[in-house]
């Protein structure tokens, strides 16, 4: 299932069928719980959010009927008991869906491991997961609930991160060296963004590699104008800074190849690879690293078959650069008598 905020605010099935979600004050209350998910929501919040002064003639019971619309519709989707999906728990209600579900939740878990890559000196594996997690995007966050009060912090939240990410994007595609490939997009991003000095720079620079240097000092003096207009202002050190250079034809400004250590070297560690996926567990596998920031020992109990193991050696392996020895793993497979 696909719950898509970044977008449309509908709920899709595995085989791509749209399901509706009624009327606006439906669907803005499957928002509200959707922003909110995993935590409780009381109702007299709900209701003041989606109706403020436009109360129906029975606001307890026109919200409890649209949570029980919405149970029909995420249940049989979802393949498990709708009133595991949305639970009323004193006085309020509480959506409760893994994060694989919710495309906004992917985006953020793919600016996270992309983070993670690029600490690693994995330039290339963080350019793949930027692209992977700005390809989740689908229009404008919530863009038919615009209207919602509630939603406007969250949906300019949204719209800041993406900015940030298709930085980063461009930060590493510039590392890559493909500049040449990135003139067009960035031109548009610092056109439609021109506030925004970090997409002038890469602009800049993707057209002075790419051996377009007047046009990468007219990008400059397009973006001074632009914020001369906009803001009353010059543009900053950086940018200035970046203009001189160019009009320097600094060398230093071209792409080396180097073979310089990385200043953080990857840990050792022995962890198995494993030769399918880990989908679908990221809730637990946060729980498990956030019991470790506190805990110096953390025992996983469960059955025998339910991925215990798995589950420890995907945190470890998530974990290994927080450890500067390393991590190690050691089976106890092999012990069958409790006193040895």
């Amino acid at each position: 299932m696909n719950i898509r905020m970044l977008g449309p605010l509908e709920v899709i099935s595995d085989a791509g069928e749209a399901l509706g979600l009624g009327g606006r004050n439906q669907r803005a209350v499957f928002a509200m719980l959707l922003i909110n998910r995993g935590t409780l929501v009381a109702r007299d919040r709900i209701i003041e959010a989606v109706w403020g002064e436009n109360l129906p003639a029975d606001p307890a019971n026109t919200l409890q009927h649209y949570v029980s619309r919405l149970r029909s519709i995420l249940g049989p989707v979802a393949g498990t008991g709708a009133s595991r999906l949305i639970e009323r728990v004193d006085g309020g209600y509480r959506l409760t869906v893994p994060a694989a579900w919710v495309d906004a939740d992917r985006f953020h878990l793919a600016l996270g491991d992309a983070t993670t890559a690029r600490r690693r000196g994995s330039v290339g594996e963080a350019e793949t997961l930027l692209t992977g997690g700005l390809d989740e995007w689908r229009g404008e966050p919530f863009e038919d609930l615009t209207y919602c009060e509630f939603l406007q912090e969250d949906i300019r939240r949204l719209a800041e991160t993406r900015l940030d990410a298709y930085e980063e994007l461009f930060d590493a595609r510039l590392a890559l060296g493909r500049h040449r490939e990135s003139v067009e997009e960035l031109a548009g991003l610092a056109n439609r963004h021109y506030l925004r000095e970090r997409f002038w720079q890469q602009l800049m620079l993707a057209l002075y590699r790419s051996g377009r240097q007047a046009e990468a000092l007219r990008a400059y003096q397009e973006a001074r104008r632009r914020l001369g207009r906009e803001l009353g202002i010059d543009p900053g050190p950086e940018l200035n800074m970046l203009e001189e250079r160019i009009l320097l034809a600094d060398p230093d400004l071209q792409l080396v190849e180097t073979s310089t250590p990385l200043s953080n070297p990857p840990r050792p560690h022995n962890l198995p690879a494993f030769m399918t996926s880990f989908v679908g567990r990221r809730a637990a596998i946060d729980e498990v690293a956030t019991l470790l920031d506190r805990r110096r020992l953390v025992t996983i109990m469960g059955t025998s078959g339910v991925g215990k193991t798995r589950l420890a050696i995907e945190v470890a392996s998530r974990m290994v650069d927080q450890f500067p020895d390393g991590v190690r793993f050691v089976s106890l497979d092999a012990i069958t008598e409790p006193g040895m």
